[in-house]
């Protein structure tokens, strides 16, 4: 959407709103993001898939702010159209920046960084099923998997030599072999929990705020620290869980962590970049991938 119809868009329904200041943002993969006086920030989504997940994003979002979560969350209001849709949603802007932009920042308190979020997610995965005003909605099904593992070998594989091909494959073929026999407990997750929805300020040192629950669903909650040990490895990852309290011990989490959901990240990002057409470095494209399966056999060391 451009930014004319956006702002056409929000003078017509809040027409009370002042505006003095505005930023664009396209980069997200699900919305066109504008913000207000510096304080506003509005989201449209990009396509009819990703406005079906608004009620529910909402509805997830009262749920958590009851638990009086120990991070700042959106408190979203929703534009609608003239049948009561949500064409769009808007909320105070949480302070800070995305982590992903100051991963190595000097004042990073990681140790009291991962208490917030240990006890952050131990009050999401809590929250009973039916307190969400929303049908219970599960993205990663086993079929979901397979459908990414088929988008792989198709969209990748053409450009990775045979023997990384091969470990890919296998690296699939172990998830989806074990999850066929495999019965999960499910919570409610927030489904994309990585450093670009992670809201960080520089003067505390921490982790303040967590945004953006589009690819909230009824999953799995181990899927919830992919995003840790992604990028920040499992250390990190580790001691996230030390702080948390959910349906299932932190060792039961872990393994699925470390084994799978941890290192599936990389094919997300290298389909949106051929997707996208745009250049990538293919020799060096599964360098994390790689370092972070030949640490696997640590899994002890991080929980004894």
């Amino acid at each position: 959407m451009n930014e004319q119809t956006m702002l056409s868009i929000i003078s017509q329904h809040l027409p009370w709103l002042t505006i003095e200041s505005t930023s664009f943002e396209y980069s997200g993969w699900d919305h066109d993001i504008i913000i207000i006086n510096e304080k506003l920030v509005f989201r449209f989504p990009k396509h009819q898939a990703v406005r079906r997940h608004t009620e529910r994003e909402i509805a997830l979002l009262k749920a958590i702010e009851n638990t009086s979560p120990p991070l700042q969350i959106p408190t979203c209001q929703a534009i609608r159209d003239k049948q009561g849709n949500a064409i769009a949603t808007y909320y105070q802007l949480i302070e800070g920046e995305p982590l992903a932009s100051v991963l190595d920042h000097p004042l990073f308190s990681k140790e009291r960084s991962a208490k917030l979020l240990g006890e952050f997610l131990s009050k999401l995965h809590q929250i009973p099923a039916k307190q969400v005003a929303s049908p219970l909605f599960t993205t990663h099904t086993l079929e979901y998997w397979q459908r990414l593992f088929a988008s792989v070998q198709k969209q990748i594989f053409p450009y990775l030599s045979k023997e990384d091909s091969q470990m890919v494959s296998d690296f699939f073929h172990a998830f989806l072999e074990q999850g066929k026999g495999q019965t999960i407990q499910k919570a409610w997750i927030h489904g994309d929990l990585s450093a670009d929805n992670i809201i960080f300020n520089k003067k505390s040192g921490l982790v303040t705020g967590i945004i953006d629950f589009t690819d909230s669903q009824y999953g799995d909650p181990a899927f919830d620290f992919a995003g840790f040990y992604w990028d920040f490895g499992p250390a990190f990852t580790s001691q996230v869980l030390r702080y948390y309290s959910g349906m299932e011990p932190g060792e039961h989490l872990f393994e699925r962590i470390q084994n799978f959901y941890g290192l599936q990240p990389v094919f997300h990002e290298l389909l949106y970049q051929v997707k996208q057409g745009q250049s990538v470095n293919w020799p060096t494209a599964l360098e994390r991938f790689k370092r972070l399966r030949k640490m696997q056999d640590s899994k002890y060391h991080y929980f004894n």
